[in-house]
């Protein structure tokens, strides 16, 4: 049992989560509403958020706005900042932006 936990929006984030057997992945397959029900059943440990969009206003700002009282839980996110990605292939895309299986791992590492 891991006290860390990923929650994976969008098919590639899901993909690159599960090669994770360090970590409890989550299939965050609806956005909104938020599933607190889901959230609140975590009450501990390291929330790790992976979206395949813009992280500003996204679902890790909505999971970090969620725990934000909380001393026991603490969110990181994983996604893209407001730039503008021209004629890049897709792992590229996410390679520039630091969301790769490396990236993961290493975040990982850290929260155990």
């Amino acid at each position: 049992n891991s006290n860390v936990y990923i929650l994976a929006v969008g098919s590639k984030m899901l993909d690159i989560a599960l090669k994770n057997d360090e970590a409890n992945v989550i299939s965050a397959r609806v956005i909104k509403p938020l599933d607190e029900e889901l959230l609140k059943n975590i009450s501990s440990g390291h929330v790790i958020t992976m979206e395949e969009g813009v992280l500003r206003g996204g679902f890790g700002e909505m999971v970090n706005a969620f725990y934000e009282h909380s001393d026991s839980v603490k969110v990181h996110s994983l996604g893209f900042g407001d730039v503008f990605f021209d004629k890049l292939e897709e792992n590229s895309i996410f390679a520039c932006a630091g969301v790769t299986e490396n990236a993961l791992n290493e975040l990982v590492e850290k929260c155990k």
